[in-house]
């Protein structure tokens, strides 16, 4: 990537001349711990709920453009970023990971004389607390194998599982119990969610039969399933932004 450019869900800043001026801070996540105090006791008494708070970033952005396009590079920079939902982004910085952010705040767009027909834009976003490895190729499994999390974060897979009938999908340990599959299922663990892809999209919730879906813990993950099946596992490996 070019020094300065941002990639939102495939569409490079660079088409529309627009770049980071400077590369910005990085607040790391907050661990979600509760204290609570007790009776007779001194010190507050944590309770970690294993989990982590967004964090936020801020962009200082130059958009590159002339007196007459002033307004249509404001609108190019709100297409990209306006959506209501989180975003896939790229950085120039950090290429081979994926942040997930979106806006929480207005963007100020800044013009003065010396600049002549430039503009700078505030962005201010919030990500999720995780970001993936854009370098996190599918697995093709059609037996048991053992798949290793080189990484320190649990990542939250996806697994296709193709064929038809009952099966016990095991990983690292734990089990993942589907039944009266039909050709096929997916099996989102970041959603947790499980469906099937036809013309439109099908809730499989139903046919699950387990509570905690399958996770990748750092290390080994051994996986194995029963049935006739063949299993695509997107790993989605991760780290803490």
């Amino acid at each position: 990537m070019k020094p300065g450019t941002f990639i939102v869900e495939g569409v490079d800043s660079d088409t529309h001349h627009i770049y980071i001026q400077d590369r910005p801070d990085i607040v790391s996540p907050r661990r979600r711990v509760s204290f609570e105090q007790s009776f007779g006791r001194d010190g507050d008494i944590p309770f970690d709920d294993e989990v982590y708070d967004n964090t936020t970033s801020e962009w200082s952005l130059l958009l590159v453009g002339d007196i007459s396009s002033r307004s249509e590079n404001r609108k190019k920079l709100m297409r990209m970023l306006n959506s209501g939902t989180y975003l896939k982004i790229q950085h120039y910085y950090d290429p081979d990971k994926y942040y997930y952010g979106m806006l929480n705040d207005s963007i100020t767009f800044t013009n003065k004389a010396f600049m002549e027909e430039h503009q700078v834009a505030t962005v201010k976003l919030t990500l999720k607390p995780y970001k993936t490895y854009v370098n996190s190729p599918t697995i093709q499994l059609t037996q048991s194998l053992n798949v290793k999390n080189e990484t320190d974060a649990t990542a939250l897979p996806r697994f296709k599982l193709t064929g038809n009938g009952d099966c016990t999908l095991t990983v690292g340990g734990r089990t993942f119990v589907i039944k009266n599959i039909v050709g096929h299922i997916w099996i989102d663990s970041d959603l947790e969610y499980a469906y099937r892809e036809t013309p439109t999209v099908i809730n499989e919730n139903p046919k699950v039969y387990t509570r905690d879906y399958p996770i990748l813990k750092p290390g080994n993950n051994v996986i194995t399933w029963t049935g006739t099946f063949t299993v695509q596992l997107e790993p989605r490996w991760r780290s803490l932004v």
